[in-house]
């Protein structure tokens, strides 16, 4: 296989994986949303709460979670989900990113400081004729 497919094969794996990563994260913690507070709060509301809403669907509950930011005077600014989603989305792919790239590089690059290699052994099936034309 070509090093640029397996470049591109491991890259797509890796993008997979992280898409999935969050949702899963969100789900077993709602408070990793209270991560991305000191980013995406104003600095005159510091306090941060997760608020959990739930949406009745007839026959089941939908649940839905939000940042909320507080300031001292009770005065409250609705992040919203996503935002905070995409910020620990963007964390996830870039610590990805930084662990799973220098590996493909140092790859790709090993392999073409080796240079073209030897054929190696003849696949099975394929007959290999030695002394054509040799009548003894």
């Amino acid at each position: 296989m070509r090093p640029i497919w397996r470049f591109l094969i491991g890259q797509a794996v890796l993008l997979v994986a992280l898409v999935s990563l969050p949702w899963v994260a969100i789900a077993a913690v709602p408070g990793v949303l209270g991560a991305t507070a000191p980013i995406l709060c104003p600095a005159e509301q510091p306090d941060s709460w997760i608020v959990e809403y739930h949406t009745d669907l007839g026959d089941s509950t939908g649940t839905s979670w939000t940042l909320v930011c507080m300031g001292p005077g009770g005065d409250i600014t609705e992040v919203g989900s996503w935002r905070p989603l995409g910020i620990v989305f963007g964390a996830l792919l870039l610590a990805g990113e930084a662990l799973v790239l220098p590996v493909q590089l140092i790859g790709i690059a090993r392999r073409r400081r080796r240079g073209p290699q030897a054929p190696g052994p003849p696949r099975p099936g394929r007959r290999i004729q030695i002394g054509v034309g040799f009548n003894p």
